[in-house]
């Protein structure tokens, strides 16, 4: 199935360009947890931001992990997760997944090279020398209130 069929427009804030490399990048497409629904839940918000020393757009995919999230009788304790994907140059026509989850090819790299590429060794992707990647609940999020909405969303389907 193609990535627009699956992840439709009107639903997912995904661009045609990305569907595209999406699908003629297999390696890629595995290497986000988008590719895992059986254990993610996608947040359908999306962050961009554009480092201020190169032409390189960085979009930030929001997830709930369900396997590491943990219900109780009591309380439910979430675990959010991120994809970091860099469309380069900002042309929408090469992207880079930067997982822990490394193919070791041209379109798949480490989050570790992510991390000491971008924002002069992360400056701008973490916070009290802490990776901003996992997060272990709704409060931990960045305080943006579409995304801990979503989040909520996401939570009351576990």
């Amino acid at each position: 199935m193609k990535a627009r069929e699956m992840f439709p427009a009107n639903k997912y804030p995904f661009s045609p360009e990305l569907c595209s490399f999406m699908d003629s990048n297999p390696a890629f497409f595995e290497s986000l947890k988008l590719s895992k629904p059986e254990r993610f839940i996608l947040l359908p918000l999306i962050f961009t931001s554009y480092p201020p020393y190169n032409e390189d757009e960085v979009i930030g995919i929001w997830y709930l992990d369900k396997k590491m999230s943990l219900c109780t009788e009591h309380n439910t304790i979430c675990l959010y997760k991120q994809d970091f994907i860099v469309n380069v140059n900002f042309k929408n026509q090469k992207f880079i997944s930067y997982s822990t989850n490394n193919k070791g090819n041209d379109c798949v790299k480490s989050i570790n090279e992510f991390f000491s590429q971008y924002g002069r060794n992360g400056k701008f992707y973490h916070n009290n020398l802490v990776w901003e990647h996992h997060y272990k609940d709704i409060e931990d999020l960045p305080d943006e209130p579409n995304l801990r909405n979503v989040a909520l969303i996401a939570k009351s389907q576990l």
